[in-house]
């Protein structure tokens, strides 16, 4: 009863409470290697980490499990000890070799390698024991998109919707109305909705225009702060804001898609990717006012140097504006931050030596940044 309470502290996120439950109950029973994996789990997850792999390497001394090892490898890899994380995981395997959680982790690792032969290897042979391992379609077809089989990549992506490590990261929409097949709908309404970041909204929403040869109405549902640049896409596309409470109730329509399955749709190849641009532009008004204010001589460049701080990985993709410094000793260059966030407050005390200006308070979404670049001759981010 006493596991079971810290067992569902810990998956509510009351981590400090489920540490110390596991630690007197531990004290009563020292031996109960489960709960030695699950407090070394907790400890992992508040960022503990030296103490989650002594307390995991208990429970190894009480009985050796692979997904105690696995569970070890992961910390170590939390930690940036690649060559720990390998062992870990080869014992795991050494312990079950028909681990579907173990070949997956195995494949999730070499894939953050780049080495992607190695964990197409592991992650095709978790499919094959297990054909309904999501998460395995799911590192599957990043491997495949990075190495430019996008027909296989796309086909897998629509695993996301069945792994919930991936509908924990970016949530899961559920409709009355049926998905879209692709095929023309006459007189329809159709709804894509953005399902992931800024970025991938951006990247993908050249797809929008195509979709008017095969559907009358077009709704795009996207963050508020993308509107008015999703705007000015070519066509008749109606953009609406997306609720905080992923609600659709104000919006009248047929079927639905979300925008990251359209590639599949279009049976999309290196060859076919949309490559008309740009498809999205900043309102000349807009542009004119900026250039007002953005007067500098020589050359003027953008940074960004921080993203979401929630992302999985955002340590492997984020920097600081200290780590800028060298550009500062570059002459003739005004720098212009467009970075927004908690990590904009950075632009306050820039390295020493560069000349960094500020506007993003004035920033307020997306289509005044593109009128900012638009005044720029470089982003670096």
């Amino acid at each position: 009863e006493y596991k079971r309470l810290g067992t569902e502290l810990q998956q509510r996120g009351q981590l400090d409470l489920a540490i110390t439950i596991y630690r007197t109950l531990l004290q009563q029973t020292p031996d109960d290697a489960d709960s030695w994996n699950n407090l070394g789990v907790a400890l992992q997850n508040s960022g503990q980490f030296d103490a989650a792999l002594a307390a995991l390497a208990s429970a190894v001394q009480v009985v050796p499990q692979a997904h105690t090892y696995c569970n070890m490898a992961n910390v170590h890899v939390e930690k940036g000890d690649n060559e720990q994380a390998q062992r870990c995981y080869q014992q795991a395997l050494q312990l079950d070799p028909e681990s579907v959680n173990t070949l997956g982790s195995l494949g999730g690792f070499y894939m953050a390698q780049l080495r992607l032969e190695e964990a197409l290897h592991y992650l095709d042979r978790a499919i094959a024991i297990d054909p309904g391992f999501a998460g395995g379609y799911w590192n599957r077809s990043l491997i495949h998109l990075l190495q430019g089989r996008l027909r296989e990549g796309w086909r897998d992506y629509d695993a996301r919707f069945d792994s919930p490590e991936v509908i924990q990261r970016f949530g899961q929409r559920e409709f009355v109305k049926p998905i879209w097949d692709g095929q023309p709908i006459p007189g329809k309404t159709l709804l894509v909705y953005a399902e992931q970041g800024f970025g991938d909204s951006i990247q993908f929403c050249r797809y929008l225009p195509l979709l008017k040869q095969r559907v009358d109405h077009l709704l795009f549902e996207s963050r508020p702060e993308l509107l008015r640049l999703l705007r000015t896409l070519p066509g008749e596309i109606e953009c609406v804001a997306r609720r905080d409470d992923f609600s659709v109730a104000a919006f009248d329509f047929d079927y639905h898609i979300p925008l990251m399955s359209l590639p599949r749709l279009f049976n999309t190849e290196l060859e076919t990717i949309p490559a008309g641009a740009p498809y999205l532009s900043a309102e000349p008004e807009r542009v004119q006012q900026w250039g007002e204010r953005i007067e500098a001589t020589g050359l003027k460049v953008g940074l960004v140097w921080a993203g979401s701080p929630g992302h999985q990985r955002d340590r492997d993709r984020s920097m600081t504006l200290a780590q800028f410094a060298p550009l500062a000793q570059l002459p003739d260059i005004t720098f212009y931050s467009l970075q927004k966030g908690g990590a904009a407050a950075q632009a306050a005390t820039p390295p020493v030596g560069m000349t960094l200006i500020d506007m993003t308070a004035e920033m307020h979404d997306f289509a005044d940044t593109a009128a900012v670049i638009a005044n720029l001759d470089l982003v670096i981010w």
